[in-house]
């Protein structure tokens, strides 16, 4: 048989692996040989890449996989990094915080200042009740034209993911600097164009780049077009931030100056960065705020909508728990005014059908605890002080032995305040939750239950809403929701006034 070149170059490579294999496992002496047998249980890896080559799954379904052939702590290679995987309730708490990190870290810790500050707190529940009634006024406008078109009693179709979307950036970026990018207002500004162009891209990068988000020195193979976008994304968001900064240095940061606007004195958040750079110059330097800025509104966006695409989704799957909430918000709060940020501590259902969701679906799927702090052992295992620490929050919420039937979507296991499992962590824990974790769940409650009072939903034909889950470090859906909306009767006297 003829030799080719290509089979030349396969044989050598071949010959190669099995060099390193061998290599690789005669490589550890009796005293490594000792520890290695204490460490968590794995699977065999390939030189090199390591156990990379198994993550052909989004990574919390592999890591899913991977713990229910394992075990709930399973040791991994990401090329050279040792990793350590939970999804263990107990030892995922032992993890984020006795193993965590040693503190939150400075831009972490400004955050949860900043969303402390009466200023912002104010500003920010101004503006959650505001978008939520755009959002509101957009969907019945649309159902009214369609009515007068097609005399279709109201009933329309309407696309919800990227309403959701445009909703929870414009909630941040009238936060960050008293904007929004996604009202009718300002499609024609050039500024929310390139706006909208940068956040666009930037999360539709995400599941491609997530690998190399987890391992730095990964970042080389992953796919080269994202190697070019990461770069321009980051170039594009340092002059739309350096141009907010300079504008709010002119206007004095009140929010709605675009509007000519000063409601009670509120200031925006870049303001608010910048009265801290005045007192302490080293630590909010500009590089540190427009981080600070920039985490903020990745944080704040697409959790928000996402969470409230998939309870909408949820709940369009099980119509009898629609009714039920839209019940206790009726007997709440009535027909004669809408929705109010404050009635969500007296919807206890709508916040045990959030829960759920969360639980099914939670923001951030795996979270990444850096470091252990130090060589410690976990459920009799040692771990190296150097292991990159995943928390499979996704598996821990599905665990058959906590939850009673995990994939059900049964708000009512949270009712009485009282999770039916040990633990959730839809937002982590201790020195890794996050800190605009409040800010989150009043925005979700609010336009999640404004939804539900204001219209009827059924989904579009016979068929269950799609919900299969993308491929990120948040939780998408692929198949963007859609679902047949119509003001309900008794409340379209309120709509009309939006």
């Amino acid at each position: 048989m003829e030799v080719t070149l290509f089979h030349t170059v396969f044989l050598s490579l071949s010959l190669f692996i099995i060099f390193l294999t061998k290599l690789h496992k005669k490589k550890p002496n009796h005293h490594l040989n000792k520890v290695s047998r204490t460490l968590p249980p794995t699977l065999p890896s390939l030189p090199i890449l390591g156990h990379l080559h198994l993550f052909t799954k989004p990574l919390h379904q592999t890591l899913a996989d991977l713990s229910g052939r394992l075990g709930p702590i399973v040791s991994l290679r990401f090329g050279s990094r040792p990793v350590v995987s939970v999804s263990s309730p107990e030892i995922a708490e032992m993890c984020l915080t006795a193993h965590g990190p040693a503190s939150i870290g400075p831009v972490s810790a400004a955050a949860a200042e900043l969303l402390s500050s009466p200023y912002l707190r104010s500003a920010a529940a101004r503006i959650r009740a505001d978008e939520a009634r755009r959002l509101l006024r957009g969907l019945f406008c649309e159902a009214e034209a369609a009515a007068a078109e097609w005399s279709a009693g109201g009933a329309v179709k309407v696309e919800l993911k990227s309403r959701l979307f445009g909703m929870a950036v414009d909630v941040v970026m009238r936060m960050v600097a008293g904007k929004r990018y996604y009202g009718a207002a300002e499609e024609a500004v050039e500024e929310g164009r390139r706006f909208r162009e940068a956040v666009e891209e930037m999360f539709g990068m995400r599941g491609a780049s997530s690998a190399g988000e987890l391992v730095r020195w990964l970042r080389w193979v992953d796919m080269v077009d994202v190697g070019q976008r990461l770069p321009r994304f980051r170039e594009r968001m340092e002059v739309l931030l350096q141009e907010l900064i300079e504008e709010q240095s002119r206007s004095g940061g009140n929010v709605g100056e675009e509007a000519g606007e000063n409601i009670n004195g509120e200031k925006s958040m870049i303001h608010l960065l910048q009265s801290l750079q005045l007192a302490d110059p080293v630590k909010y330097n500009d590089a540190f705020n427009k981080d600070l800025v920039t985490r903020f509104i990745t944080a704040g966006t697409e959790t928000v909508s996402n969470t409230i695409e998939w309870a909408m989704s949820l709940l369009l799957n099980n119509p009898e728990k629609m009714k039920k909430a839209r019940a206790e918000i009726d007997d709440n709060i009535g027909h004669s005014r809408l929705l109010r940020e404050s009635d969500l501590w007296n919807l206890s259902y709508l916040h045990c059908i959030i829960s759920e969701t969360l639980r099914l679906y939670p923001a951030a799927p795996v979270i990444v605890a850096l470091e252990s702090s130090s060589a410690c052992i976990m459920d009799g295992y040692d771990v190296p002080s150097d292991a990159m620490l995943l928390v499979n929050v996704y598996s821990i919420h599905r665990n058959p032995e906590v939850w009673h039937e995990p994939e059900k979507f049964i708000p009512e296991r949270f009712q009485s305040s009282r999770a039916e499992g040990s633990i959730v962590l839809p937002f982590g824990l201790g020195r890794r939750r996050c800190p605009g974790e409040a800010f989150a769940g009043r925005v979700i409650g609010l336009v999640l239950g404004s939804m539900i009072q204001c219209f009827e939903w059924e989904r579009v034909g016979n068929f269950d809403v799609d919900m299969m889950e993308g491929a990120s470090l948040t939780l998408p859906k692929v198949v963007p929701l859609e679902a047949v909306c119509t003001p309900r009767p008794a409340l379209t006297h309120l709509l009309e006034r939006l």
